[in-house]
């Protein structure tokens, strides 16, 4: 039986070594992509940036 509490753990994080990129066709637009993924600093959290808008 479930008691309602929620136990919570600290989530163990994870980092890249070094930069990773992969090319490939868009999805929806046909378009050649590249995508790159850069190892990020402790308690940095995730983020996205598009450079082909302003």
């Amino acid at each position: 039986m479930m008691s309602g509490r929620s136990v919570s753990f600290p989530r163990q994080q994870h980092t890249l070594a070094e930069t990773v990129e992969t090319r490939g066709i868009g999805f929806l637009t046909g378009a050649n992509v590249t995508v790159r993924f850069h190892p990020a600093p402790p308690h940095h959290g995730i983020q996205f940036q598009r450079l082909d808008v302003p």
